[in-house]
Protein backbone atom coordinates (compact mmCIF):
# COMPACT_ATOMS: atom_id res chain seq x y z
CA UNK A 1 0.00 0.00 0.00
CA UNK A 2 1.66 3.39 -1.01
CA UNK A 3 1.88 5.60 1.54
CA UNK A 4 -0.09 9.26 2.09
CA UNK A 5 2.03 12.11 0.70
CA UNK A 6 2.83 14.27 3.26
CA UNK A 7 0.87 17.77 2.61
CA UNK A 8 3.43 20.76 3.96
CA UNK A 9 0.33 22.90 6.15
CA UNK A 10 3.12 25.64 5.75
CA UNK A 11 2.20 25.85 1.80
CA UNK A 12 -0.98 27.88 1.78
CA UNK A 13 1.32 31.33 2.88
CA UNK A 14 3.39 33.57 1.02
CA UNK A 15 6.91 32.67 0.95
CA UNK A 16 7.81 35.30 3.76
CA UNK A 17 5.75 33.91 5.85
CA UNK A 18 7.19 30.29 5.96
CA UNK A 19 10.51 31.25 5.56
CA UNK A 20 9.92 33.75 8.86
CA UNK A 21 8.28 30.53 10.33
CA UNK A 22 10.60 28.06 9.91
CA UNK A 23 13.28 30.69 11.03
CA UNK A 24 11.30 31.00 14.26
CA UNK A 25 10.19 27.36 14.45
CA UNK A 26 11.26 24.28 14.85
CA UNK A 27 8.22 22.68 12.82
CA UNK A 28 4.59 23.34 13.05
CA UNK A 29 2.63 22.00 16.30
CA UNK A 30 -0.03 19.88 15.76
CA UNK A 31 -2.95 22.46 16.31
CA UNK A 32 -1.29 24.37 13.53
CA UNK A 33 -0.90 21.52 11.17
CA UNK A 34 -4.29 20.57 11.53
CA UNK A 35 -5.87 23.72 11.81
CA UNK A 36 -3.81 25.60 8.75
CA UNK A 37 -5.31 23.40 5.99
CA UNK A 38 -8.87 24.14 6.78
CA UNK A 39 -8.57 27.74 8.21
CA UNK A 40 -6.57 28.36 4.27
CA UNK A 41 -10.26 27.07 2.62
CA UNK A 42 -12.27 29.55 4.46
CA UNK A 43 -13.86 27.01 6.76
CA UNK A 44 -14.86 27.89 10.03
CA UNK A 45 -12.70 26.63 12.82
CA UNK A 46 -12.21 25.30 16.64
CA UNK A 47 -8.63 25.54 17.43
CA UNK A 48 -8.84 23.36 21.40
CA UNK A 49 -5.80 22.43 22.34
CA UNK A 50 -3.83 23.96 25.93
CA UNK A 51 -2.03 26.33 26.65
CA UNK A 52 1.67 26.36 24.72
CA UNK A 53 0.78 24.77 21.72
CA UNK A 54 0.80 27.53 19.64
CA UNK A 55 -3.17 28.07 18.74
CA UNK A 56 -3.27 31.67 18.58
CA UNK A 57 -0.80 31.76 16.51
CA UNK A 58 -2.72 29.51 14.13
CA UNK A 59 -4.76 32.00 13.59
CA UNK A 60 -3.14 34.95 13.53
CA UNK A 61 -0.40 34.02 11.01
CA UNK A 62 -3.10 33.46 8.32
CA UNK A 63 -4.16 36.56 9.45
CA UNK A 64 -1.02 38.26 8.97
CA UNK A 65 -0.38 36.48 5.78
CA UNK A 66 -3.60 37.91 4.12
CA UNK A 67 -3.88 41.16 5.65
CA UNK A 68 0.14 41.75 3.91
CA UNK A 69 -0.11 39.78 0.88
CA UNK A 70 -3.46 40.41 -0.11
CA UNK A 71 -4.97 43.66 -1.88
CA UNK A 72 -6.60 45.68 0.60
CA UNK A 73 -10.71 46.19 0.45
CA UNK A 74 -12.66 49.52 -0.16
CA UNK A 75 -12.06 51.41 3.05
CA UNK A 76 -15.55 50.77 4.63
CA UNK A 77 -14.48 47.05 4.58
CA UNK A 78 -11.21 47.16 5.74
CA UNK A 79 -12.00 46.01 9.73
CA UNK A 80 -11.09 42.55 8.71
CA UNK A 81 -9.92 40.92 11.58
CA UNK A 82 -11.45 40.88 15.09
CA UNK A 83 -10.02 39.30 17.83
CA UNK A 84 -11.37 39.10 21.10
CA UNK A 85 -8.79 38.28 24.08
CA UNK A 86 -8.96 38.11 28.16
CA UNK A 87 -7.74 41.59 28.67
CA UNK A 88 -4.88 39.85 30.88
CA UNK A 89 -3.57 37.78 28.14
CA UNK A 90 -3.94 40.83 25.65
CA UNK A 91 -0.15 42.45 25.90
CA UNK A 92 1.23 38.81 25.74
CA UNK A 93 -1.06 38.03 22.55
CA UNK A 94 -0.33 41.08 20.43
CA UNK A 95 3.10 41.26 21.23
CA UNK A 96 4.33 37.48 20.81
CA UNK A 97 1.76 37.20 18.07
CA UNK A 98 1.03 40.30 16.27
CA UNK A 99 4.27 42.56 16.54
CA UNK A 100 6.74 39.98 16.21
CA UNK A 101 6.29 37.83 13.35
CA UNK A 102 4.59 41.45 11.67
CA UNK A 103 8.24 42.75 11.84
CA UNK A 104 9.88 39.71 11.03
CA UNK A 105 7.51 38.90 8.27
CA UNK A 106 7.70 42.46 6.69
CA UNK A 107 11.95 42.23 6.77
CA UNK A 108 11.96 39.02 4.97
CA UNK A 109 9.32 40.33 2.47
CA UNK A 110 11.30 43.36 2.09
CA UNK A 111 14.56 41.68 1.28
CA UNK A 112 13.05 39.44 -1.20
CA UNK A 113 11.66 42.23 -2.51
CA UNK A 114 7.86 41.59 -2.47
CA UNK A 115 5.45 44.15 -2.00
CA UNK A 116 3.64 43.88 1.65
CA UNK A 117 0.71 45.76 3.54
CA UNK A 118 1.44 47.02 6.97
CA UNK A 119 -1.54 46.42 8.49
CA UNK A 120 -2.94 49.17 11.01
CA UNK A 121 -3.48 47.37 14.96
CA UNK A 122 -6.13 49.03 16.81
CA UNK A 123 -5.40 48.66 20.60
CA UNK A 124 -8.45 50.32 22.37
CA UNK A 125 -7.57 49.33 25.99
CA UNK A 126 -5.16 52.07 26.75
CA UNK A 127 -6.98 54.73 25.49
CA UNK A 128 -9.82 53.95 27.35
CA UNK A 129 -7.80 54.02 30.73
CA UNK A 130 -6.45 57.20 29.34
CA UNK A 131 -9.73 58.87 29.12
CA UNK A 132 -10.87 57.65 32.60
CA UNK A 133 -13.35 55.13 30.43
CA UNK A 134 -11.57 52.21 31.72
CA UNK A 135 -13.36 51.81 35.19
CA UNK A 136 -15.89 54.25 34.62
CA UNK A 137 -19.86 52.80 34.78
CA UNK A 138 -21.14 51.91 32.10
CA UNK A 139 -25.03 52.78 32.96
CA UNK A 140 -23.73 56.21 32.99
CA UNK A 141 -24.71 57.60 29.09
CA UNK A 142 -21.88 60.27 29.33
CA UNK A 143 -19.60 57.16 29.37
CA UNK A 144 -21.34 55.31 27.03
CA UNK A 145 -21.06 58.32 24.72
CA UNK A 146 -17.94 58.92 25.41
CA UNK A 147 -16.41 55.20 24.99
CA UNK A 148 -18.26 55.35 21.86
CA UNK A 149 -16.10 57.66 20.00
CA UNK A 150 -13.47 55.47 20.26
CA UNK A 151 -15.08 53.10 17.91
CA UNK A 152 -15.56 53.55 14.41
CA UNK A 153 -18.54 52.18 12.71
CA UNK A 154 -17.53 49.35 11.33
CA UNK A 155 -16.36 47.81 14.95
CA UNK A 156 -19.12 48.63 16.37
CA UNK A 157 -21.27 47.05 13.89
CA UNK A 158 -18.83 43.68 14.25
CA UNK A 159 -19.35 44.04 17.93
CA UNK A 160 -22.65 44.42 17.78
CA UNK A 161 -22.59 41.02 16.00
CA UNK A 162 -20.39 39.33 17.78
CA UNK A 163 -23.04 39.97 20.63
CA UNK A 164 -25.95 39.15 19.56
CA UNK A 165 -24.38 35.55 18.07
CA UNK A 166 -23.20 34.63 22.03
CA UNK A 167 -26.71 35.75 22.99
CA UNK A 168 -28.64 33.86 20.52
CA UNK A 169 -26.77 30.49 21.23
CA UNK A 170 -26.46 31.48 25.37
CA UNK A 171 -29.88 31.37 24.88
CA UNK A 172 -30.95 28.60 22.74
CA UNK A 173 -28.71 26.36 24.68
CA UNK A 174 -30.26 27.44 28.08
CA UNK A 175 -33.40 27.05 27.10
CA UNK A 176 -33.00 23.35 24.79
CA UNK A 177 -31.53 22.14 28.41
CA UNK A 178 -34.35 23.08 30.87
CA UNK A 179 -36.59 21.19 27.98
CA UNK A 180 -34.80 18.28 28.07
CA UNK A 181 -33.85 18.16 31.84
CA UNK A 182 -38.10 19.41 32.70
CA UNK A 183 -36.02 22.21 35.02
CA UNK A 184 -39.08 23.98 36.97
CA UNK A 185 -36.88 27.53 36.88
CA UNK A 186 -33.81 28.83 35.40
CA UNK A 187 -31.27 31.63 37.49
CA UNK A 188 -28.67 33.38 34.97
CA UNK A 189 -25.94 33.95 37.30
CA UNK A 190 -22.16 34.68 36.42
CA UNK A 191 -20.64 38.04 34.88
CA UNK A 192 -22.73 37.23 31.26
CA UNK A 193 -25.93 38.01 33.59
CA UNK A 194 -25.14 41.76 33.33
CA UNK A 195 -25.69 41.96 30.13
CA UNK A 196 -28.99 43.50 29.31
CA UNK A 197 -29.72 42.08 25.62
CA UNK A 198 -29.36 38.38 27.46
CA UNK A 199 -31.61 39.57 30.21
CA UNK A 200 -34.31 41.18 28.13
CA UNK A 201 -34.15 37.74 25.58
CA UNK A 202 -33.63 35.22 28.39
CA UNK A 203 -37.02 37.03 29.98
CA UNK A 204 -38.82 36.88 26.81
CA UNK A 205 -38.10 33.28 26.14
CA UNK A 206 -39.02 32.29 29.84
CA UNK A 207 -42.21 34.41 29.84
CA UNK A 208 -43.01 32.53 26.95
CA UNK A 209 -42.60 29.19 28.23
CA UNK A 210 -44.55 30.23 32.04
CA UNK A 211 -40.88 29.75 33.21
CA UNK A 212 -39.37 31.37 36.47
CA UNK A 213 -36.13 32.84 35.78
CA UNK A 214 -34.22 34.83 38.48
CA UNK A 215 -31.14 37.76 37.62
CA UNK A 216 -28.95 38.64 40.48
CA UNK A 217 -29.03 42.47 40.78
CA UNK A 218 -26.10 43.81 38.83
CA UNK A 219 -24.04 44.49 41.86
CA UNK A 220 -23.92 40.83 42.46
CA UNK A 221 -23.07 40.07 38.47
CA UNK A 222 -19.93 38.60 39.46
CA UNK A 223 -17.77 36.06 38.00
CA UNK A 224 -18.51 33.56 41.36
CA UNK A 225 -20.81 35.28 44.09
CA UNK A 226 -24.23 34.89 42.56
CA UNK A 227 -23.04 31.41 41.48
CA UNK A 228 -22.00 30.20 44.93
CA UNK A 229 -25.45 31.94 46.74
CA UNK A 230 -27.53 30.13 44.26
CA UNK A 231 -25.94 26.81 45.08
CA UNK A 232 -25.81 27.26 48.69
CA UNK A 233 -29.59 28.65 48.59
CA UNK A 234 -31.35 25.49 48.53
CA UNK A 235 -28.63 23.46 51.43
CA UNK A 236 -29.23 26.98 53.57
CA UNK A 237 -33.41 26.17 52.95
CA UNK A 238 -32.85 22.69 54.37
CA UNK A 239 -30.61 23.31 57.18
CA UNK A 240 -27.95 21.50 55.67
CA UNK A 241 -24.43 23.44 56.99
CA UNK A 242 -20.93 22.38 56.91
CA UNK A 243 -18.72 22.25 59.83
CA UNK A 244 -15.85 24.44 60.27
CA UNK A 245 -13.22 21.37 58.94
CA UNK A 246 -14.20 22.41 55.20
CA UNK A 247 -12.05 22.87 52.57
CA UNK A 248 -12.32 24.38 49.35
CA UNK A 249 -13.05 21.46 46.88
CA UNK A 250 -12.74 21.87 42.91
CA UNK A 251 -15.90 20.60 41.70
CA UNK A 252 -17.92 19.93 45.05
CA UNK A 253 -21.28 18.14 44.18
CA UNK A 254 -24.35 20.42 44.56
CA UNK A 255 -26.44 18.37 45.85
Amino acid sequence: MAARPTIDPLAPFHPAVRDWFRAAFEAPTRPQSLGWPAIARGESTLILAPTGSGKTLTAFLWCLDRLMFTPPPAKAARCRVLYVSPLKALAVDVERNLRAPLAGIAQLAASRGDAYLTPAIAIRTQALRDAGLATAKPSNPATIAAALAHFDQPTLNLIASFQNAIVKNLVRSTFQAAEHFSARGIVVSGGVSANRDLRARMSDFAADRKLPIAFPAIALSTDNAAMIAAAAWPKWLARKFADDTLEPTPQLRLV
